[in-house]
């Protein structure tokens, strides 16, 4: 018996075609039927003899006249998704159809394609319906709210109330809920063999926990079971969906009342509002990292957005500094005057040009 397989080369093409999961082929096949009827529109061909900055040229017109069937452009983040996954099928064409070589990503060819795809998406920044919008944070009242909106005597009010619970302390981001297992739970035990009363938190995983979650039966959060009453048995040895688990947030958003129509509220909320909240409680940026898992500092900063009532004490802060400074110089006279070189007289509006303005003012910080 040989010791080695003899799989054929056509068997091994088709396990590797096999094992891309359905929804990225799907995905392939949209942003390339897009692009295809781009290029018919376009009048493009993407033959053998067409030249290298030809093809720059196309992916260059792409990147910036992309557009949704409806017309509309898309959001800045699916632009440069779309323009390198559309990038990425051109090369391969070229290589398994023509045996030629193209690199859209480092070719110097097409820098100005690439440059194209950058300032699309800075132009859709400043759009803010186009611009990528992080997870609003929850104010302490809210994540109250959500807790006590749970009835823990039912096997689903238990098991969100915990989510809800353990995603705002342990600073969770959007997929570790579905990602969870029991394991990652255990009680801590002291020095002197004796059980301090408290429980240890250590999981293993990836950073983004990336793809759905296996199928196993020391999964955290389990499918509720309907006909709890009657057997005693609160779950099934089926875990919760990752789907189903990422609407959790929202719907108990939803729950207590807040608007999840103008407001961004997802898993990641939890993880955002523990990151703010900490801050605000004067926790510096390193201390921070070793509670939420962030690989470094500047990592944090888009979750340290100001609230509202935040902002509403920095204003009222600044007003009341503000009305000292008027209290102290009262007496004294801050002249604003005006130096014009030319003056005009229009309809009662006075015109002028090339004048320098002098501003006297006093600055005052609170302590």
């Amino acid at each position: 018996m040989s010791r080695f397989g003899n799989i054929s080369d056509a068997s091994v093409n088709e396990n590797i075609k096999n094992s891309i999961p359905r929804k990225t082929t799907q995905c392939r096949e949209s942003l390339w039927n897009q692009f295809t009827e781009f290029c018919q529109q376009r009048k493009y061909e993407l033959s053998k003899s067409l030249s290298t900055d030809m093809i720059a040229s196309i992916l260059k017109d792409y990147a910036f006249n992309m557009r949704k069937r409806n017309g509309e452009d898309y959001k800045e983040s699916c632009v440069k998704t779309i323009w390198n996954t559309t990038a990425k099928l051109v090369q391969d064409l070229y290589f398994n159809k023509y045996n030629r070589r193209i690199d859209p990503f480092s070719d110097i060819v097409f820098k100005a394609a690439r440059e194209a795809r950058n300032t699309k998406r800075k132009q859709l920044q400043s759009i803010p319906e186009k611009r990528k919008v992080s997870a609003e944070a929850f104010s302490l009242e809210e994540i109250d709210k959500i807790i006590n909106s749970f009835d823990e005597n039912t096997p689903e009010g238990l098991q969100k109330k915990f989510f809800h619970i353990v995603s705002f302390e342990l600073a969770w981001r959007g997929g570790e809920g579905s990602n969870c297992i029991t394991d990652y739970f255990k009680e801590e035990i002291g020095n002197d063999g004796c059980a301090t009363g408290r429980i240890i938190y250590n999981p293993i995983f990836t950073k983004t926990c990336q793809g759905s979650p296996h199928i196993t039966t020391n999964r955290l959060f389990l499918t509720a079971n309907p006909n709890w009453k009657t057997t005693g048995k609160w779950y099934k040895n089926s875990p919760v969906g990752h789907n189903e688990i990422a609407k959790w947030t929202k719907f108990s958003a939803a729950k207590i009342g807040l608007d999840v129509k103008k407001r961004k509220l997802t898993n990641h909320s939890h993880r955002s509002s523990i990151v703010s909240h900490l801050s605000k409680s004067g926790i510096n940026e390193q201390e921070l990292i070793k509670i939420t898992g962030h690989s470094n500092a500047s990592s944090i900063k888009p979750y340290l957005h100001i609230d509202e009532n935040h902002h509403t004490n920095i204003i009222n802060q600044i007003r009341h500094t503000n009305s000292n400074i008027i209290h102290q110089n009262s007496s004294s006279d801050l002249p604003h005057v005006a130096f014009p070189s030319t003056s005009k007289q229009n309809n009662s509006q006075a015109t002028f040009t090339n004048c320098t303005f002098n501003y006297n003012y006093n600055y005052c910080s609170h302590k």
